[in-house]
């Protein structure tokens, strides 16, 4: 499975991540995380671009990984999602969780 992640929590999935491969879990389920970056996605995108990237090749299965895409308008995450928001991870407001660190 595919995870696109906003590039506001890049550092979370990464701490992420590195634990869940550290306790062996990509052994037996197969789990990718794409960062903007990998991808050359510009952080400004609109998103109505990244939520249509997500939607390019569905048979890799990419879930948008999110906490800060705009929810008003025909650009907006919430209008483009609607039908297919199965494919949506969105945490509400990451900076007011307990910060994540590597054990």
């Amino acid at each position: 499975m595919n995870f696109l992640v906003d590039y506001n929590l890049q550092k979370y999935a990464a701490i992420l991540l590195g634990k869940i491969a550290n306790d062996g879990w990509l052994d037996l389920i197969p789990l990718s995380f794409i960062f903007f970056q990998d991808i050359e996605l510009p952080t400004d995108s609109n998103d109505r671009v990244v939520w249509q990237l997500t939607q390019q090749n569905q048979q890799n299965r990419v879930i948008l990984v999110t906490a800060n895409r705009n929810m008003k308008g025909e650009d907006s995450l919430r209008f483009n999602c609607q039908a297919t928001a199965r494919q949506l991870l969105h945490l509400g407001r990451p900076q007011h969780r307990p910060a994540l660190s590597a054990y």
